[in-house]
């Protein structure tokens, strides 16, 4: 019996659990989903960046809008907000206009808004 996939938001873009990937490139304008490991430097100032539950980010990242659920060990700078919710974890300083951080969330580091 075949199963249909799951939906995704309308235009997401998506790096599954599996892959692995060095300055990950996209090249869409729509919101960016990490669910596997990137290591390198990603900026995309026209993105929305959302770095799911099993999301593992090694790198500087810089985004329109940067969502964690998963793992960043690096610096975030979201251009307009910086949203860490219960399951996110964060080793890095995180530089936005808009900072905020779920009850549960782990985050070491500096914050700088601007």
């Amino acid at each position: 019996m075949f199963h249909k996939p799951r939906a995704t938001s309308v235009g997401d873009s998506v790096l599954g659990t599996r892959p692995y990937f060095e300055e990950a490139d996209p090249a869409t304008e729509e919101v960016f989903r990490i669910d596997g490991t990137v290591q390198g430097s990603m900026d995309y100032p026209s993105h929305t960046l959302k770095i799911g539950k099993s999301g593992q980010v090694k790198a500087g990242v810089r985004a329109k809008i940067i969502i964690v659920e998963g793992i960043v060990e690096g610096d975030i700078h979201g251009d307009e907000a910086v949203f860490l919710r219960r399951t996110a974890r964060v080793f890095g300083n995180i530089k936005s206009p808009r900072v905020s951080i779920d009850d549960g969330a782990i985050y070491e580091g500096s914050i700088e808004t601007s």
